[in-house]
């Protein structure tokens, strides 16, 4: 019996993603009036499924692009993500400390990456 790769895998996860995209995009075109803070969402699940296909291309493209970048928009994302359920909840964020983080985790990743090597 054939063990499916890692790669497939990781573009089957991507593709799911894409369809989950599609159908916040649906929703949000829905009930986007009424509910607060559900663009957030799609930017979320925009910068994830970039980050997915930066990962996926791995070897491909340069380390800075699929090792940095895909790490900072997947952290983006996260953040854009709490950004919408903050809105969404009516709940308060300390939103310069998660901004710091992804400047800080860029930084670190692009030092280790990139420059000592």
């Amino acid at each position: 019996m054939e063990v499916l790769d890692l790669r497939t895998l990781y573009l089957i996860y991507t593709l799911l993603n894409v369809v989950n995209l599609l159908m916040m995009i649906v929703l949000w075109k829905q009930s986007g009036k009424r509910f607060q803070g559900t663009h957030f969402f799609l930017l979320d699940y925009a910068l994830q499924i970039a980050s997915l296909l930066l990962i996926y291309l791995r070897g491909s493209i340069p380390d800075f692009f699929s090792i940095v970048i895909s790490l900072s928009f997947s952290v983006s994302g996260t953040f854009f993500g709490l950004i919408g359920l903050a809105k969404f909840t009516g709940k308060k964020v300390n939103y310069w400390f998660n901004i710091f983080l992804i400047v800080e985790i860029f930084v670190v990743q692009f030092w280790f990456s990139e420059i000592n090597n």
